[in-house]
């Protein structure tokens, strides 16, 4: 462990602040960064009285923050995929940003890239739009067919938008499940659910069934990779 004036970017794993250039800060490992006045075991102590009061363990309770930092992924990106079908500008992105503290997620279309943006996409070219909502109305216009009634090209477009917004699959075919485990899973993310607390009373100590193993594993990367393994001693 060292400690440093600031020349590391992103922000303190502890408290989420952004780093300032005049910061001292305390590297723990490549990717836990922290302030010199914001300790660990302040947040890791506060996780465990929450938990105790929740009647979970931490490791339960950091799970079930990660559920819910992975729905509210989920749903941004619906948005990102309304963004892509929805705008009109030649270029630019699509970017997905989170708030300075807690776990809201934004999703915004930019003309230049977003340095900050936990994802992004670069907004599809009109031509290439056409192509892949020609695919994607296909099978909601065949499907109308079937049922024995038409369905307008208007009707079937924002049929196509709902899909894109609340549906299980992206744009591009990818599942969302995938993706959002994909950010999720990135330096800099999995630890904000250190201090993610805002809905700890709400939140489903249970992981969903289907991606219960994966939820466990990015649980026990966090622990490992901030040092944590005591966290479940009292």
């Amino acid at each position: 462990m060292q400690c440093e004036k600031a020349k590391a970017s992103g922000s303190c794993f502890v408290c989420s602040a952004a780093f300032n250039a005049d910061d001292r800060l305390v590297f723990e490992k490549p990717q836990a960064v922290r302030h010199h006045t914001c300790p660990r075991a302040k947040l890791v102590s506060a996780l465990r009285e929450r938990a105790e009061a929740l009647s979970c363990t931490p490791r339960e309770l950091l799970m079930a923050r990660l559920v819910e930092m992975q729905r509210r992924l989920i749903y941004a990106l619906g948005k990102v995929c309304f963004e892509q079908f929805s705008n009109p500008g030649p270029q630019g992105y699509v970017t997905m940003r989170l708030s300075e503290t807690g776990f809201n997620v934004f999703v915004e279309f930019r003309p230049v890239f977003l340095l900050r943006a936990i994802y992004h996409e670069a907004l599809i070219s009109p031509g290439a739009l056409q192509h892949r909502k020609a695919q994607l109305l296909a099978p909601i216009l065949e499907r109308a067919s079937q049922k024995g009634f038409s369905l307008c090209t208007e009707a079937a477009e924002t049929q196509l938008l709902e899909q894109l917004k609340t549906g299980e699959n992206h744009w591009d075919g990818r599942k969302k499940a995938d993706l959002s485990f994909e950010i999720l899973s990135t330096d800099g993310i999995t630890i904000k659910a250190l201090s993610f607390v805002e809905k700890d009373h709400e939140l489903d100590l249970q992981p969903p069934a289907e991606h219960q193993a994966r939820f466990q594993q990015l649980t026990q990367q966090l622990i490992d990779r901030l040092g944590l393994q005591d966290m479940d001693q009292q």
